[in-house]
C-alpha cells in the first residue's frame, strides 16, 4: 500500500507537471499576476465551505442527541481533508481521522456512524449536484452529445452506489456484514467478538435515518450549499482573470470536476487529473487552454494551503483535547 501510495502520488504530480510544460506557461503566469492581491478574498469562500460541512455534520451529530461545537467539528474537518490529500483510500483515510479525532468528545458509537452518515449524505447531494449542473449545462450550452452520454452513465453509476450504501445504513450493517463472515472464518470470529459494538453502530444508523429526517434534509442542504459556493470561487477566479464567464458556466466547470473527483478517488488529491478537467471543461466552453489551468492551478494553491492549516490544526486539537472532562474522555474506552 505505501508503494501504490507513492506511485499514485508521483504519477498525479509528474502529470501536473505536464500539463504546465505543454500549455502556454508564460500565459499562465501571467494570469496567476493577474489574479494578484485578489487572492485574498477568494480564499475565503473555500473556507466557507468547510464550515457548511461542519454545520451539516452538526445536524447530524444532533440526531444522536451530542451537541459538538461547530469549531470542533470545524477543525476536525479540516484534518481530515488534509489527510485525504495525502493518502489514496478513497477519502476513507480522512473519514477515519475524523471519527479517531471525535472520540474525545462523544462516544464512538456514534461519532462513527455521524461520520459515515455524513459522507453519504455527502456524495448524494454531489450526485445530485452533478446531475443539476448538467442538465442546466445541456439546456443552455451547447455541449458535445457524446460527452453527456458518458455522463450520464457516470451520474447514474454513482447514484446507485450512494444509495445502495445507504440502504445498507438502514437495513443494518451487522446482520449483512455476518452472513458475508461466514464465507471467512476469520472475519466471522471477529464479527461475533465484536457483536455488541457492531449492533450499537448499527442502533445509531437507524436512530438518524428513522428519529432524524429533518436533521438529514438539513445536513443535505448544507452540503448542497457547500457546492454551489464551489460555484462562486470559480467564478470570482474567472471574473478576475477578465472571461466572460457565467454562472451556467461555472456550474459546469465545478460539475464535471466534481465528477472526476468521484472517478479517480484513488489518486490522492487528484493531482494532475482536477487540472486537466478544468481545462476541458474550459475549452469545452471556449475558453482557452491556459485560463483552465491557470484555474486549475489557483485551486490547488488553495487545497493546499488548507491541508497545512489542517495539518497544523492536529496541535492545536490537542491542546482542546486537554480541556475536555476526563470523565467524558474515559468513557470512550469503555466502546
Amino acid at each position: 500500500m505505501k508503494k501504490l501510495k507513492q506511485v499514485l502520488i508521483s504519477a498525479g504530480i509528474l502529470l501536473f507537471l505536464l500539463l504546465i510544460y505543454t500549455f502556454n506557461w508564460k500565459e499562465v503566469i501571467g494570469n496567476l499576476q493577474q489574479i494578484g492581491y485578489w487572492i485574498i478574498p477568494i480564499l475565503p469562500i473555500g473556507l466557507s465551505w468547510f464550515f457548511m460541512h461542519s454545520l451539516g455534520w452538526k445536524f447530524i451529530l444532533k440526531a444522536l442527541g451530542e451537541d459538538v461545537p461547530v469549531s470542533i467539528l470545524f477543525k476536525i474537518k479540516l484534518i481530515g481533508e488534509s489527510i485525504n490529500m495525502l493518502v489514496p483510500s478513497a477519502n476513507i483515510g480522512g473519514e477515519t481521522a475524523r471519527a479517531v479525532a471525535l472520540k474525545p468528545y462523544i462516544h464512538i458509537s456514534k461519532g462513527a456512524p455521524s461520520v459515515l452518515i455524513d459522507k453519504t449524505i455527502d456524495f448524494l447531494t454531489k450526485v445530485i449536484y452533478i446531475s443539476f449542473g448538467l442538465l442546466l449545462a445541456v439546456i443552455w450550452l451547447d455541449i458535445p452529445k457524446s460527452m453527456l452520454f458518458t455522463c450520464i452513465v457516470i451520474i447514474f453509476t454513482l447514484l446507485f452506489l450512494g444509495g445502495f450504501v445507504m440502504f445498507l445504513q438502514i437495513k443494518g450493517f451487522f446482520n449483512t456484514i455476518l452472513k458475508v463472515s461466514r464465507f471467512i472464518p476469520l472475519l466471522h470470529k471477529y464479527i461475533i467478538k465484536n457483536r455488541d459494538k457492531l449492533e450499537k453502530f448499527d442502533d445509531s444508523l437507524k436512530t438518524v435515518y428513522t428519529h432524524g429526517l429533518t436533521n438529514i434534509a438539513t445536513a443535505a442542504f448544507c452540503h448542497f450549499s457547500c457546492k454551489l459556493l464551489g460555484v462562486v470561487e470559480i467564478m470570482a477566479i474567472l471574473f478576475v482573470l477578465k472571461t466572460n464567464v457565467t454562472f451556467i458556466d461555472s456550474l459546469f466547470i465545478s460539475s464535471l470536476s466534481r465528477m472526476s473527483q468521484s472517478i479517480f478517488f484513488m489518486l490522492p488529491g487528484q493531482w494532475g487529473v482536477a487540472e486537466g478537467t478544468q481545462i476541458f471543461a474550459a475549452t469545452t466552453l471556449g475558453f482557452s487552454a491556459s485560463i483552465g489551468l491557470s484555474l486549475g492551478i489557483i485551486r490547488r494553491f488553495r487545497r493546499l494551503l488548507y491541508s497545512g492549516v489542517g495539518l497544523l490544526m492536529t496541535f492545536t486539537l490537542e491542546k482542546t483535547k486537554k480541556n475536555v472532562p476526563m470523565a467524558v474522555q474515559e468513557n470512550q474506552h469503555s466502546f
